[in-house]
Formats: structure tokens, C-alpha cells, sequence
């Protein structure tokens, strides 16, 4: 992250969480590519279709016409479809799950213009924080192949990811939003010493940045495991 988004992690005592319609991805909370839509809209009509004509054991259904259980087949599309966009106000905090560091991922949440950092934690110290909130979820990204698959209608599809996108190694914690009146931002509470583990300067920030970095970190109250990027080791040949 930036370094001004890291003080504001620092005032706010907790992690912030935005929207996943806010990122740049169009394909957040997707179900799947707009052309293969027709696809899956056929088959939840033949389901609805076979669902509205077949009754529970014990019980006999009204006699429904051809256009009535068309017209009852296309509501319950129409139904689900409307209400699965609110995946995409769902709250999100991302992160990347690996044991090394990523300079693509350098360059992307960090590059050479920008004085940066990277939060150093565990699964296990996310769990932690996410502990905060009865609603709050923990899971690693799935990237799929639109071309063949569709993500879930349910809303665990925000879990779901394009496969072009499989260098992020993306684990997110989302929280719910409120349906009637959903939030842009919220900010999740938790203890900052439990979760971060350590803090790695980003490969492109000046010599002088470590100084501000301490000195702020200490400002706050806080004590971190600083230490410089690997990707600045240097050869020898």
C-alpha cells in the first residue's frame, strides 16, 4: 500500500474495507462473460420450468398453462438476477498469500513514484481481526475461466475471480453491507499489534523514507519488524 493509506490504518486503529464495485475490476461479483449469458439463462428457465410443475409429495399444484409457467419461469429469473448485484456492494479487504514477495505486485500497489509498504501477517492473525464481526468472512480467491465456467449465483461468488488475474494469490476478508442502506467504506476495528507481523519498505522508496516510517509508526505507539525488500539484493557474477 501507499504510504498515506497505511497512516490511515494507523488513526483508524483497524482495517479498511471498500466496496468490491469500487474496484477496477468489472468482473468483481460477476457470474460470468455477458456473451455465454443466454447460456445460463436457459438453463435457470428450463429449471424454474420444471420447478413450478412439479409439486412436493402430499400436495397438488393449481393447473398452470404453458404461459403461465413461462411467465412464473421468467419472474424467478428476473427475481434472482435483480438481487445478485448486491454482491458487488459487498465490503472487501485484500490481500496476497505468499512467502515471498511479488514485484509485479510492487508495481501495481506501489510503483517507483510512490513511497510504499507491505503488511507482513498470517491467515491465522486475519481470522483473528475478522473475529471483530459476527458478519466478516475469510477465503482465498478462485480464479476461474469464464470461457468455460460460471461463478455462483450465490454470493460466495465474490470469492470468484477472472484465471488472468491468478498472479494476485488473493486472500479477502468481506463483510455483508446493509441491503437497504449499503455503506461505501467501513473501517473494522482490530488490534494492529496482533495482526501485523512484520512491515517491508517497498523496493522503489528512497533512503529517507525509513526514518519517516519509524518515526510515525512510533507517533501512533506502536513498534513494527521493519525491514528493507528483497527484491533490492544484488547479484554477483
Amino acid at each position: 500500500m501507499d504510504f498515506t493509506k497505511f497512516v490511515a490504518m494507523l488513526m483508524q486503529q483497524g482495517l479498511y474495507f471498500t466496496t468490491a464495485e469500487n474496484f477496477s475490476d468489472p468482473f468483481e461479483g460477476a457470474i460470468g462473460l455477458a456473451d455465454r449469458e443466454t447460456i445460463w439463462d436457459n438453463y435457470y428457465l428450463d429449471f424454474f420450468r420444471q420447478a413450478v410443475t412439479t409439486a412436493p409429495p402430499g400436495y397438488t399444484p393449481p393447473k398452470l398453462s404453458d404461459q403461465e409457467v413461462e411467465a412464473e419461469a421468467h419472474r424467478l429469473l428476473k427475481s434472482i438476477k435483480a438481487t445478485s448485484t448486491h454482491v458487488r456492494k459487498s465490503l472487501v479487504n485484500c490481500w496476497h498469500e505468499n512467502d515471498d514477495e511479488s514485484e509485479v505486485l510492487w508495481q501495481l500497489y506501489s510503483p517507483p513514484s510512490e513511497t510504499g509498504l507491505a503488511i507482513q501477517s498470517t491467515v491465522g492473525n486475519l481470522w483473528e481481526a475478522a473475529s471483530n464481526s459476527d458478519q466478516a468472512i475469510v477465503g482465498r480467491v478462485h480464479y476461474l475461466d469464464f470461457r468455460k465456467r460460471y461463478a455462483s449465483i450465490q454470493s460466495e461468488r465474490i470469492f470468484c475471480k477472472r484465471q488472468s488475474l491468478s498472479h494476485e494469490r488473493e486472500i479477502r476478508i468481506v463483510l455483508q453491507n446493509d441491503r437497504n442502506e449499503p455503506s461505501n467504506g467501513q473501517v473494522l476495528k482490530c488490534e494492529l499489534r496482533n495482526l501485523i507481523d512484520g512491515i517491508v519498505i517497498s523496493p522503489f522508496a528512497p533512503s529517507w523514507f525509513v526514518d519517516v516510517l519509524n518515526s510515525t509508526i512510533a507517533k501512533f505507539g506502536f513498534e513494527f519488524d521493519i525491514r528493507p525488500s528483497s527484491i533490492n539484493d544484488e547479484p554477483f557474477f
